[in-house]
């Protein structure tokens, strides 16, 4: 018997969905009894021949996914699929409004964002004398370097190169698209980019 407690709950989605087919191919050719333990509806569907579902630590309902999909409103309900009883329509306004809130939200927050003073910027620089005439202009800006950490490379030409992440706050509001613009024209700057 083999025993799986949300082996793939941490796992990004694409490396999750192929893990769940080559688990499911290795649990049919060992025949082994597994039991996988998941609160993704979806992984349970995909991963089982026979699905129980727990209410206060007691089995609600067993069968095979197709039958847990037809059986009673609460299990129906667990496994997202309810459609009667109002839960459809309240999914749909639920899931609307949600989406606009997000959507706004997200707005917000990216004008907020790329209005802020302080900027967090990837650069790669010439050397490490650009650097310091980076930071000139910084200050003649009315900028202030909060952090700086910079990494010697070796560029694809050969050449010591200097990348940096960089830290800047400026006492006067201006665009982070402005900052980098500005910025990026600067002498011994080769690339830059917002992180």
């Amino acid at each position: 018997m083999l025993l799986l407690d949300e082996p793939l709950s941490a796992i990004d989605a694409l490396l999750r969905r192929n893990l769940q087919v080559e688990i499911r191919k290795i649990q049919q050719k060992l025949k082994i009894t597994t039991i996988f333990v998941t609160h993704d509806q979806e992984e349970a569907m995909v991963m089982s021949d026979t699905i129980h579902l727990f209410n206060l630590g007691k089995i609600e309902q067993s069968g095979t996914p197709r039958e847990i999909t037809a059986a009673g409103l609460w299990a129906a309900a667990c496994i997202g699929l309810a459609l009667g009883a109002g839960f459809y329509s309240g999914a749909i306004i639920g899931f609307v409004a949600i989406w606009l809130s997000l959507g706004i939200l997200s707005i917000i927050d990216s004008r907020i964002y790329n209005n802020s003073k302080v900027i967090h910027l990837y650069i790669e620089f010439e050397n490490i004398t650009s650097v310091s005439s980076f930071i000139s202009k910084i200050r003649e800006k009315n900028g202030v370097v909060r952090e700086l950490e910079t990494t010697k490379v070796k560029g694809a030409d050969g050449k010591n190169e200097v990348s940096a992440v960089v830290e800047l706050r400026f006492s006067e509001k201006k665009t982070h698209s402005e900052i980098i613009e500005e910025f990026g024209k600067s002498e011994g700057v080769l690339f830059i980019e917002k992180l």
